[in-house]
C-alpha cells in the first residue's frame, strides 16, 4: 500500500503488477509478466514479456511480447513488438506496431502532431466530428478508408485536410493491411 500521490518506481523479473487509486506518476517494468495500473497521471510502462494495461493522464508504454489497452486523456508514445494496440487517448503522439493492429479512439483535439504505424496489422482511427487536422495516409498493401465529415476517400493513399486543416498532422502507415480513419458515430 502507497499514499495517495506518491510516485511509483518498480521492477520486477518474474510476476504481474497491478496498481489502482494512484493519483500519481509511476515507471514500472516488468519482464516476465503484466502491467495493470489505473488513476495514475503520467506513466512509463515496459512489459518484456506480458501485456500492458493502463488508465490515466499521459504515457510512454513499451510491450515486447503483448498488447496494450489504454485509456489516457492526455498524449501517449507507445510501442507494441508483438501484440496490438487498443484504446483511446487525446492530445497526440506516436503508437505503433510490429506485429499487430492498431484500434485506437481520439477522444480531443491534436495538441501535436500524431503518427500510427503497423508493419503486418491494419489501423483503425475513430476521431471527433469537429476534428481539425492535416492528414498523411498510406497503405502499402492494402486500403486507404478516410470518412470523416464531407471527406469521403476510398483507395490507395490520402493526403488531405480535415476540417480547417488544422496545425497538426496525422500520419497513419501500414505496411501490410489497410488504414481507417473514421469519425466518433460512423
Amino acid at each position: 500500500a502507497l499514499r495517495r500521490g506518491t510516485a511509483l518506481d518498480l521492477t520486477t523479473s518474474r510476476g504481474s503488477v497491478e496498481v489502482r487509486g494512484l493519483e500519481s506518476d509511476a515507471r514500472i517494468i516488468a519482464t516476465s509478466g503484466s502491467i495493470d495500473v489505473s488513476d495514475a497521471l503520467d506513466v512509463e510502462l515496459r512489459a518484456t514479456s506480458g501485456s500492458i494495461r493502463v488508465e490515466g493522464r499521459a504515457g510512454v508504454l513499451e510491450a515486447d511480447s503483448g498488447s496494450i489497452d489504454l485509456d489516457l486523456t492526455g498524449a501517449v508514445e507507445a510501442h507494441a513488438t508483438s501484440g496490438s494496440i487498443h484504446g483511446r487517448f487525446g492530445g497526440g503522439g506516436e503508437l505503433g506496431c510490429s506485429s499487430g493492429s492498431l484500434d485506437l479512439e481520439l477522444i480531443g483535439p491534436l495538441d501535436r502532431d500524431l503518427t500510427l504505424t503497423a508493419s503486418s496489422g491494419s489501423i483503425t482511427l475513430v476521431v471527433p466530428s469537429d476534428l481539425a487536422a492535416r492528414v498523411e495516409a498510406r497503405a502499402d498493401s492494402g486500403s486507404v478508408d478516410v470518412s470523416v465529415g464531407a471527406v469521403q476517400n476510398d483507395g490507395e493513399d490520402f493526403v488531405g485536410e480535415l476540417g480547417e486543416g488544422g496545425t497538426f498532422v496525422i500520419r497513419a502507415t501500414a505496411d501490410s493491411g489497410s488504414v481507417h480513419i473514421v469519425e466518433r458515430g460512423r
